[in-house]
């Protein structure tokens, strides 16, 4: 490809010979006429002054007087002259003439004499003469009219060396204007084509999105340099608005990557133009990539999400309206909206999918469901009982004293149970809204759990089940406040003999962790808790046993939920899992009382 330069050198330079090329033709054929004219009008002077002379006398002169008379017409140069007469015969001629009876003129040419008129002739000479030469014929007019005429012939080898000299000046005159104006053609083509050609590796610069190069602008305040001020003013621009528009692409970029819901975009040939980890998460194992064509994706999700996908996209791509749809399967439920993505024009872009894992939120709604249906269980249970036995009472079903006071066991029990379960109830629930006030005081783990046993010993000797302490001699003192303290080994304790097995076994370990923890195990050899329970123990309203709602023993799915809270509350940390031997484990840390953990305990927020 030529570059800008050379065309514009190149036009300029033809423009430039073409131009010369015709002056100098021009000049020369005008030069030319202009040599041939002055020796015809040199030759015509002479002539006409020769018959001006002959004029005077009457022809036919005596020959000897007119060859003596044009013998002494030499003065007039190189030209050779003949005297004829009306038939066109010579009566004389001039010494330079070459000898010659006669000089032909054809009919019209003698015709144009007797006229009185002059006749040219850029030709051969009329007489013996080869060489070319200028003729001219003047008619020698007397009172009696034309009697003759005088015959002038001049050769043409001067004039034409003349003429040659003046052709060689004109070509050498013309190359010297042609190589001036190619070098005048030269700056001027590079003065305009470099600040062009500059704005070309702008403009390329810009294209492959590099903005920084600018071009120089020359001061000469013409349009090129207000095309060089505007192309740069643009590339600034330009830089502003692709730079904040890269910014906003990144936050934007960055806020659909970390959002949680799953985010798919397609354009109108249903290519995914946008796609975030959680929404390819949610794919999975469909591997779906940007680029990818929706319509050509194998539907390999288990619960079909992919395929009411596609089905959801034609609708709204059809439609041009929203659509939502949720589905729900064993292993997760999802729930869909798709709404059309238009320009300004109310054109249709795309579509773009918000895709939403709700198993979770359905999760909890369940368990709260069941959490209302248990509390509503232990709440039903204890009251039927209260209100069965104290009816019989009243109605003197029992007749003795000693029904009576059997009754009125039983309506403490459950009044008891009904206590407990508000209890915890509110515990919970000023725990979660940090309405605790912890007194945090030195406290011995070993009377801590002694009492905790000895509290539930009546649990423990009714399902016959052996508690064993094993606790690490000479263990500091925990930091933490007695009351919440003993409410988590009781949960805790509790929790272990519910699970146990009528003559089983539950072991409270304590050991020191490192320098500033306590680690408080408590084992039990029950059935353990199944491993993908593990995750959701410590939820509130989760109950791992759904079966066994009947059984009086169970509790309400919210005593681990407390003891974690309490646990936290005091700085440490619980855990659960299952022993290889069998059983559940419950580990709980908490911190050893020291000077830093007295100035710098554990804050409680006050009732």
């Amino acid at each position: 490809m030529r570059s800008l330069f050379a065309r514009l050198f190149q036009a300029q330079l033809l423009v430039i010979l073409i131009t010369i090329l015709v002056l100098g033709f021009s000049l020369s054929y005008m030069y030319t006429q202009y040599i041939f004219s002055l020796k015809e009008q040199e030759l015509i002077r002479i002539g006409q002054r020769l018959a001006a002379e002959f004029g005077t006398v009457t022809l036919p002169l005596r020959i000897t007087r007119i060859r003596t008379f044009l013998e002494a017409a030499h003065v007039y140069g190189d030209a050779s002259i003949w005297v004829i007469n009306a038939d066109g015969l010579v009566l004389v001629s001039s010494p330079l003439a070459r000898s010659t009876d006669r000089v032909e003129l054809d009919e019209e040419e003698v015709r144009t004499i007797l006229s009185g008129q002059i006749v040219r002739q850029r030709s051969m000479s009329k007489g013996s003469s080869v060489e070319p030469s200028f003729v001219v014929a003047v008619p020698i007019i007397s009172r009696f009219g034309v009697g003759g005429a005088i015959v002038l012939s001049a050769p043409l080898l001067g004039v034409m060396q003349t003429i040659r000299d003046g052709h060689r000046l004109i070509f050498w005159a013309g190359v010297l204007a042609a190589t001036l104006a190619a070098m005048v053609s030269f700056f001027f083509s590079r003065r305009v084509a470099e600040p062009l050609q500059e704005m070309r590796f702008v403009a390329l610069d810009m294209a492959r999105g590099d903005f920084r190069r600018r071009v120089r602008v020359h001061g000469r305040r013409d349009e090129i340099d207000e095309l060089s001020m505007a192309l740069n003013e643009l590339a600034t621009r330009l830089d502003s608005t692709i730079r904040a528009l890269a910014e906003e692409k990144s936050k934007t970029d960055s806020c659909i990557a970390g959002l949680s819901e799953g985010v798919l975009a397609i354009d109108t040939n249903q290519e995914i133009i946008l796609i975030n980890a959680a929404a390819a998460n949610l794919l999975h194992p469909v591997a779906v990539a940007l680029g990818d064509s929706l319509s050509e994706l194998n539907d390999d999700c288990p619960d079909g999400l992919l395929h009411h996908l596609k089905q959801g996209f034609d609708m709204v791509l059809r439609n041009k309206e929203p659509h939502s749809f949720s589905l729900e399967s064993t292993t997760r439920a999802v729930m869909v909206n798709i709404n059309p993505v238009k320009r300004p024009d109310d054109s249709l872009l795309g579509a773009a999918a918000l895709l939403q894992d709700v198993s979770e939120r359905y999760r909890l709604e369940k368990m709260r469901r069941d959490f209302v249906a248990d509390v509503s269980h232990e709440l039903r249970t204890p009251l039927t009982s209260i209100y069965g036995f104290a009816q019989a009472i009243v109605d003197g079903v029992a007749s003795t004293q000693e029904q009576v006071q059997r009754y009125l066991g039983i309506i403490m029990d459950e009044s008891l149970r009904l206590i407990r379960l508000t209890n915890n109830l509110i515990d919970l629930s000023r725990i979660e809204a940090h309405h605790v006030r912890l007194h945090l005081i030195p406290l011995s783990l070993a009377e801590t759990v002694s009492d905790a046993i000895a509290f539930l010993e009546p649990l423990f000797t009714e399902k016959n089940i052996t508690v064993q302490s094993v606790l690490q001699p000479s263990l500091p003192p925990v930091y933490a406040d007695a009351d919440r303290l003993e409410q988590i080994l009781l949960n805790l304790l509790d929790n272990a003999a519910r699970h146990a097995p009528h003559g089983g076994r539950v072991v409270v370990r304590a050991q020191l962790a490192d320098d500033d923890f306590v680690e408080l195990c408590i084992e039990d050899n029950g059935p353990g808790i199944p491993e993908e329970e593990l995750p959701y123990i410590w939820e509130r309203f989760y109950k791992v046993d759904k079966a066994r709602r009947q059984n009086r023993t169970r509790g309400t799915g919210l005593g681990l939920v407390i003891v974690r809270q309490l646990v936290e509350l005091h700085g440490g940390q619980v855990r659960a899992e299952n022993m290889a031997e069998g059983g559940a484990k419950f580990t709980v840390t908490l911190p050893v009382h020291s000077k830093t953990t007295s100035s710098n305990g554990v804050e409680a927020v006050s009732d």
